[in-house]
């Protein structure tokens, strides 16, 4: 066991926990930054488009919040809705005093020059600049537990899976910056950790949660077999046709007018998709986009995760329709803040995905990087002020989390089994078609694997993390059926078969706390 101290510790090193560390060192206070991976690159933020939307180009504040409040479907908080819009476009630029390129358009920016490498280009310059400014990197280590005491949030316990080494981590404030729960979904684009931990980390310590029902699916996604699930993006989706296995034209079918599609309309296609799908119209559980015209005219200008060549050349698009579906690719839903990013527990704080609020029922493309941005130095701020009004407190009861770590050793039940098991079910019970009997029938399955789970051992460091990340991911599973049960409309990215319309009387938010042992529900318009 090893001891290590910092005035502000920040769990996460993606867009939002660099930039809140970056933020914490400006304010003269010592950072320590805590991740599963290395920082930057094991990241949501390294997998992403690189996309970010400000009002920079000669778009305004007014038109980005806007969009934010058009795509989100009313259910946004507005507060942090403005904050975002007023604030972003000079977190995004000043990406460039860090040493980031961008290109910036009307309404945003592209971080680089490479199609497919500017959220890795985005999330590595923010790690170098972080080091430059003195900010303490611990990687390789997963954080368990949020230590509070009096209320207050003043470290944690983690564990370094390179190292096979506990940690005992005291802080003045905490950061939370975790990322989503996209890999809770057998189809996903995200980082095979990202299963949710800091949802759970907040939950346990008392914090309460959001919009957790609303979990978003990048429509269009390469689904050929032996080929990564590129997402699809730019002239492709605007001007392909996407078409079910009758050729029948699917925007037009179901009069999809919102543009851009994968901006605007992600969850009205995806939708629509599985619709197809489920009805028998699919093609080996996809449907087909037809973007042979469009490759004839060439693609210069164009960004997306999927490069030009890997299109033309490997999966012959000029010459065929090829197979895409929807992809579980970002979490709506999270801790509730105020403005600073501050939660319900004293001194602790979060910003990123692992955030609810900002977007509402649905996320508009190229919110979440900004967002990042914007809350992350928010955070970073606030917290380096609480920081310095705060004495250390030394670390206690962390010995039970201690033991759990040493009675996880050995052979037994793998994590991974279950949090395979856990993918697919999420996939088929709680994904883009939701209804009553299957989210109950999730919820039976989830409890059954937490009693499994009681058996689970790791035989190794790697084992030892993902036995680890198992009750977390869990967590995030419950409370996100619990609250697509709850709600009983469609709104946004959350469907419900059985209810279909959306319901002027559900505007409100659902709120989730832990009183005892007890996961509870409130509501709040």
């Amino acid at each position: 066991m090893r001891t290590l101290e910092a005035d502000v510790l920040v769990v996460g090193g993606g867009a939002a926990g660099l930039r809140a560390a970056i933020e914490a060192a400006r304010q003269g206070v010592s950072p320590l930054v805590v991740c599963k991976g290395r920082a930057g690159y094991n990241t949501i933020t390294a997998v992403s488009g690189g996309g970010l939307k400000a009002a920079v180009g000669g778009a305004s504040v007014e038109e980005h919040i806007e969009d934010t409040l058009r795509t989100g479907r009313g259910l946004n908080d507005r507060r942090l809705v403005e904050i975002l819009a007023r604030e972003g476009g000079e977190r995004v630029l000043e990406l460039r005093d860090f040493g980031i390129g961008l290109q910036v358009g009307r309404g945003g920016v592209y971080v680089g020059n490479t199609p497919g490498r500017g959220g890795l280009e985005l999330a590595v310059g923010l790690r170098d600049y972080a080091l430059k400014v003195g900010v303490e990197l611990l990687e390789d280590t997963i954080i368990t537990r949020i230590l509070v005491e009096d209320g207050k949030a003043i470290g944690a316990v983690g564990y370094n899976h390179l190292r096979d080494e506990a940690y005992i981590l005291s802080a003045r404030a905490v950061i939370l910056a975790t990322g989503g729960a996209g890999a809770l979904y057998l189809r996903n684009d995200c980082p095979r950790g990202a299963v949710g931990d800091g949802y759970s980390l907040a939950y346990q310590v008392g914090a309460r949660l959001r919009d957790m029902e609303f979990v978003q699916f990048f429509p269009l996604a390469l689904a050929e077999e032996g080929f990564p699930p590129f997402l699809i993006g730019g002239r492709l989706s605007e001007e392909g046709r996407l078409l079910n296995a009758l050729r029948e034209d699917i925007v037009e079918k179901y009069a999809i007018r919102d543009r851009p599609l994968v901006l605007r309309a992600r969850d009205l296609l995806s939708r629509a998709i599985m619709m197809e799908i489920k009805a028998g119209r699919g093609v080996d559980d996809a449907v087909l986009l037809d973007v042979r015209e469009v490759l004839r005219g060439g693609l210069e200008g164009w960004f997306s995760t999927a490069s030009f060549e890997t299109l033309l050349e490997k999966l012959r698009a000029a010459d065929r329709p090829i197979k895409v579906a929807p992809i579980c690719h970002f979490t709506m839903g999270g801790i509730a803040i105020d403005e600073w990013g501050q939660t319900d527990v004293e001194g602790l704080y979060a910003a990123g995905e692992v955030v609810g609020g900002v977007h509402g029922a649905n996320r508009h493309g190229g919110n979440a990087l900004t967002s990042a941005l914007v809350f992350g130095a928010r955070a970073g701020r606030k917290a380096a002020e609480y920081a310095k009004e705060m004495s250390a407190i030394k670390p206690s009861g962390f010995e039970e989390e201690l033991q759990r770590y040493e009675s996880l050793r050995g052979e037994g039940v793998k994590a991974e089994e279950l949090l395979e098991r856990l993918r697919r079910l999420m996939w088929s019970r709680v994904g883009i078609l939701r209804e009553k009997d299957g989210l109950n029938e999730a919820l039976r399955e989830i409890e059954e694997m937490r009693d499994e789970a009681e058996e689970v051992k790791a035989a190794t460091r790697r084992e030892m993390l993902r036995a680890l990340e198992l009750p977390m991911a869990l967590d995030t599973a419950v409370m996100i059926c619990r609250s697509a049960l709850m709600r009983t409309e469609s709104r946004g990215a959350h469907y419900r078969v059985d209810y279909p319309e959306e319901d002027e009387s559900w505007l409100r938010t659902i709120y989730l706390s832990k009183e005892g042992a007890r996961c509870t529900s409130t509501l709040s318009l």
